[in-house]
């Protein structure tokens, strides 16, 4: 299920993630700036993903650099940023 909100902050939605094809865990998704900025958490670890509305994304995990992602359907529900995934509801807009 696809969640799409406008003008209204989502925060810990309850997500299932994964990274480089390893199995899913617990995981919440905060809205930090609608459309722009999330935050997304797991018991210990910590990503942030930036979009500049131009179609650049930006990935960093805990305090690391910025990097390129390119963010992609992998199949329905799951949305992925390079070897980061995500599942559950999605506030993208």
């Amino acid at each position: 299920m696809l969640l799409l909100t406008i003008g209204m902050a989502m925060p810990g939605l309850a997500q299932e993630c994964r990274r480089q094809g390893q199995a899913w865990r617990p995981c919440s998704l905060d809205w930090i700036d609608p459309g722009h900025r999330w935050d997304l958490r797991t018991a210990d670890e910590h990503w942030q993903i930036s979009h500049d509305g131009s179609g650049t994304v930006q990935l960093r995990e805990g305090t690391g650099p910025w990097r390129p992602a390119v963010a992609r359907w992998q199949e329905p529900g799951v949305l992925c940023w390079g070897k980061l995934c995500a599942r559950g509801p999605m506030p993208l807009d």
